[in-house]
């Protein structure tokens, strides 16, 4: 007859630990947020939206993954699609880049197949010869990549 019904304890127990998780969801609020508050030291602080196409000898190149690497920071890269649009993504799954030079890159995704192999001059990371400036905001840019020897960059692009 004492007996609480069991709709009352159930939201008793609920409201319980709630109370006790409190502090601990708020102190991890604090943590987190305090490190976002500083904008300084932080490779993440300008970034720049960056999206556009990939051609290989005029046609979509699918399924390559584009790279751009800045000077100083975190690599971004996105994988192109069947019409060869790529949108970049960054370690942290944010659609966005670092803002500056960077320089581009073209990879092969692990085990996967290419309907065409990357030309050996647009393989090599950050030895491409290929740089672009992403800028805060939005950035298209467009590659049209050729598998053609006489378009080898020069001698001073690989150094």
């Amino acid at each position: 007859m004492g007996r609480v019904p069991t709709t009352v304890s159930r939201k008793a127990i609920r409201v319980s630990r709630i109370r006790k998780g409190l502090p601990l969801f708020v102190l991890g609020a604090i943590v987190a947020a305090v490190p976002g508050c500083s904008r300084r030291g932080s490779d993440q602080s300008d970034l720049g939206h960056v999206h556009g196409k990939v051609a290989l000898d005029g046609e979509p190149f699918v399924g390559v993954i584009v790279v751009f690497t800045p000077d100083v920071g975190r690599q971004a890269a996105g994988v192109t699609d069947e019409d060869g649009s790529y949108e970049l993504q960054s370690m942290h799954h944010s659609k966005e880049a670092k803002v500056g030079p960077n320089t581009v890159g073209f990879a092969t995704p692990t085990g996967e197949q290419l309907s065409a192999p990357i030309p050996a001059k647009y393989a090599n990371g950050t030895k491409t010869g290929l740089k672009e400036t992403v800028k805060e905001g939005d950035n298209t840019f467009n590659f049209a990549l050729t598998s053609d020897p006489k378009t080898e960059p020069d001698a001073e692009a690989e150094k």
